[in-house]
């Protein structure tokens, strides 16, 4: 697949469908005209894919071609370290559990600042000490300093001061939500360079990953087939695999993972039955049945809770449950989380409440709706 690139934040447009007003009645109309009239296989026929198995296809993490494109964006910056600018400014998309910046820190054996522990921004402490060092700074994520708080932001100011006295290089991440809110709350953007971010991920960038992942050595050779049409939805002349990938690319809004996630869900398998033949059961082994997408739901209860919570679990991208209290207006939204876990919007990961990358099309539909800040991403 071809190398991914980086662009400023504020060209950053989400894919979208042919006649975006109706997009769904577009796909819905596209995918019938070339299907063959009825579906080949039955829902009832197939099964869900084994955890196990499903890491074969399509294996975690989902930020590989994430990590190429950051690499590709400092390789030069690093080796000319007289190069402007001093500071680099990674807007990362929403939902992303696999520390990309820190990831890419590590490969490069660079230290990372850690955020300060809650009970320091809790106790209100301003100072920010920088590492004294000719190496670059990373500073994976702005969002871990709890900064919807009032002492927090204090401490923002505080590093965001640090950084504009200091002399240093730097690779700041910061997650779109968290960026919006800094940008409102204390004009981050007078303080940092103009951030970029990975350009969003079209229908073919999908179509490419997805196939290259699927070749994984420690994979078999699967045949990805359309479960209305039987087409291979990998091959570039499948017509039902072009439409398809332009769905999932606007349905994620050219967020690599959470494609990666959607893709994931929409594998299925058809397990042997009596009737199967030799032939039969030997293409079953090797056949996935690929489903239309399925866009989970918001809970239809106490749905201005939710979307306090999830946005801020989304600022943070993601908090313990202990601390969420400390960021939301009052204790009677913490009321909504059973719901949002059994809805599928939110889990459980390492100690923290989380948005699953799945559920954020519905998430950013939601709060869209209702007039939450957003930002590009």
């Amino acid at each position: 697949m071809k190398a991914h690139a980086c662009i400023p934040l504020k060209d950053y447009k989400s894919p979208s469908l042919p006649a975006q007003r109706a997009a769904s009645l577009w796909a819905a109309k596209f995918l019938s005209r070339v299907s063959t009239g009825s579906e080949l296989i039955a829902p009832n026929e197939l099964d869900d894919i084994e955890a196990s198995h499903l890491d074969a296809l399509a294996a975690p993490p989902a930020c590989k071609p994430a990590l190429e494109a950051l690499e590709t964006e400092t390789s030069d910056w690093l080796e000319n370290p007289h190069r402007s600018p001093r500071v680099k400014v990674f807007v990362m998309p929403p939902c992303d559990d696999n520390d990309v910046i820190e990831a890419w820190a590590n490969a490069h054996d660079f230290s990372c600042l850690k955020p300060p522990k809650l009970s320091d921004i809790a106790a209100g402490i301003k100072a920010v000490s920088l590492p004294k060092t000719d190496q670059v700074c990373v500073i994976p994520r702005l969002e871990d300093w709890m900064i919807r708080t009032y002492k927090g932001l204090h401490m923002m100011r505080a590093l965001l001061k640090a950084i504009s006295n200091s002399d240093g290089r730097f690779v700041i991440g910061c997650n779109a939500y968290a960026w919006e809110f800094l940008r409102r709350a204390v004009r981050v953007d007078h303080y940092l360079p103009e951030p970029i971010t990975f350009a969003p991920f079209e229908g073919p960038d999908l179509r490419d990953w997805f196939a290259e992942i699927s070749d994984a050595p420690q994979s078999e050779t699967y045949t990805f087939k359309d479960q209305k049409s039987g087409e291979d939805i990998l091959d570039e002349q499948s017509e039902r695999g072009e439409a398809y990938f332009k769905t999932l690319a606007a349905t994620s809004h050219g967020i690599p993972w959470v494609a990666w996630s959607l893709w994931r869900g929409s594998l299925l398998t058809k397990p042997p039955t009596e009737k199967d033949d030799d032939k039969e059961l030997v293409d079953n082994l090797h056949t996935l049945w690929v489903s239309s997408l399925q866009e989970l739901s918001l809970p239809g209860s106490d749905s201005d809770m939710s979307l306090l919570v999830i946005h801020s679990l989304l600022i943070h991208n993601g908090l313990a449950e202990s601390v969420l209290p400390d960021v939301l207006p009052n204790l009677g939204n913490l009321s909504v989380i059973p719901l949002l876990l059994d809805a599928g919007i939110l889990h459980r990961q390492g100690g923290k409440l989380k948005c699953r990358p799945e559920a954020y099309p519905a998430i950013r539909k939601g709060l869209s709706a209702s007039g939450f800040p957003m930002g590009v991403l």
